[in-house]
């Protein structure tokens, strides 16, 4: 828990600050948040716009961290182009880096808290889901604040860099994190144990006749998604 809550903290600075980043960033190259103002809608739009697809794939691997890791490092790179591109490259190819970005979010914020929903009941997963509310408020009042800190001090560009090493570092502590599908099948299995220690007979027999039910494809998943969207 203390990994996953490292990781969620790391990540979602690095998504919270990045609304003042880059506005100061614009300003401090271009002079206008006009720019800043056009790479952050692009950096914002994908996050509603890739959540179907994110939840999708990300129920769909065996290890979280084979998933959440590469996400967080394109986090990490989209942060570090638009750092370089803004004020110096065309700004179509700022907010293209930004989309890219963008459309990692979803594992940063609803996709990590995901991973809680495999915990045992009766007051674990309660406890975990209360703190990892806390990681967003944490976020939320830290993230502006750091960020308007450092670029006081040594400028924009190093700020939201910043941000970047922040999500680099939550990518590096994904790489660990197990899956929830694996503590949920280690807590139904912790129920069916009996005194002796061992699975009841009927249990075990039941678990390897019963065909568990094939899941929904992701294009159904897509659809399903961007229509409650």
């Amino acid at each position: 828990m203390k990994r996953y809550l490292a990781t969620a903290v790391c990540a979602r600075l690095a998504d919270d600050g990045m609304p003042v980043a880059v506005a100061l960033l614009s300003l401090a190259r271009t002079g206008s948040a006009s720019v800043g103002a056009a790479v952050l809608a692009a950096w914002m739009l994908p996050h509603v716009v890739a959540a179907p697809l994110a939840g999708a794939l990300a129920a769909r691997v065996r290890r979280a961290g084979w998933f959440y890791a590469p996400a967080l490092l394109g986090f990490a790179g989209a942060i570090a182009l638009v750092t370089a591109g803004l004020g110096s490259a065309p700004t179509p190819l700022v907010m293209a880096a930004a989309a890219l970005g963008g459309a990692c979010g979803p594992a940063v914020t609803g996709g990590l808290s995901s991973l809680l929903s495999g915990l045992p009941t009766g007051g674990v997963r309660e406890r975990a889901y209360a703190l990892d509310a806390a990681t967003y408020n944490v976020a939320g009042l830290i993230a502006p604040a750091m960020v308007t800190f450092v670029a006081a001090g040594v400028g924009a560009a190093p700020a939201t860099l910043t941000l970047a090493a922040s999500a680099l570092v939550a990518a590096t502590l994904a790489a660990c994190l197990p899956t929830a599908a694996v503590r949920g099948q280690a807590s139904r299995t912790a129920g069916r144990v009996g005194p002796d220690g061992t699975a009841p007979a009927d249990a075990t027999r039941t678990e390897q006749h019963t065909r568990a039910p094939q899941p929904p494809s992701l294009a159904h998943e897509m659809r399903t998604g961007l229509t409650t969207i």
